[in-house]
């Protein structure tokens, strides 16, 4: 779809295994109520994702990435963070990739892990105290829902330096309206769509994330 990165999230099994899950439960995607937490590497194999598909690790899903796109890691918990820059720098994608998270901590712990790879702040509702939280973490970029940014928040961030890549957009409207406000990229779950169009903007040159 010419998408040139894509965006999953990281949480760990019961021993410790880092696997690319959105939710806590796995009621939802596989109708089963267990905790990814309280399982085991082994148990999670035995899961499929709405009957089909199974949960991979953070190391297959890197290695599949490797020399094909760049990877924003999400961090849905703490003390993954070793193991992620582990397989990011073992699959030469610490160029290529951003570690993201609402958990200051965990944004943290990756920078003292390694300095170069680059972090961004993941925000809901919008508050200039994002601003801050950025700086104290030396972070590179901020991600916010987008339904709570304004083109003057944007301008905003970007007079501090920070990237944006604002989540999740899905229509071609909302998209446009960002790429015009000077978004640096967009995460969106339709990235056939929305890469076309910004493709269409020589201007903007912007990055489509995959969510």
């Amino acid at each position: 779809c010419g998408a040139t990165a894509i965006e999953f999230d990281v949480r760990l099994t019961k021993d410790g295994v880092p696997i690319v899950v959105h939710d806590e439960n796995l009621r939802r995607l596989a109708g089963i109520d267990a905790e990814v937490s309280n399982l085991t590497l082994n148990e999670i194999k035995k899961v499929k994702i709405m009957g089909e598909e199974p949960i991979p690790t953070l190391e297959e899903v890197l290695e599949y990435a490797s020399d094909r796109l760049a990877v924003d890691v999400e961090l849905k918990i703490v003390g993954a963070e070793k193991q992620v820059v582990k397989f990011l720098e073992k699959y030469g994608l610490i160029e290529k990739s951003i570690v993201t998270s609402f958990i200051p901590l965990a944004l943290h712990n990756v920078k003292q892990e390694c300095e170069k790879l680059r972090i961004g702040i993941i925000c809901g509702e919008w508050d200039e105290e994002y601003l801050d939280i950025a700086k104290k973490l030396r972070a590179e970029a901020i991600i916010p829902n987008y339904k709570s940014i304004t083109p003057s928040i944007i301008k905003q961030i970007k007079n501090r330096g920070l990237k944006i890549f604002p989540w999740t957009v899905n229509t071609v409207e909302d998209a446009l309206k960002l790429v015009k406000a000077g978004v640096d990229g967009i995460i969106t779950d339709d990235p056939c769509t929305l890469s076309s169009l910004l493709s269409l903007s020589s201007r903007s040159q912007k990055q489509t994330y995959q969510r």
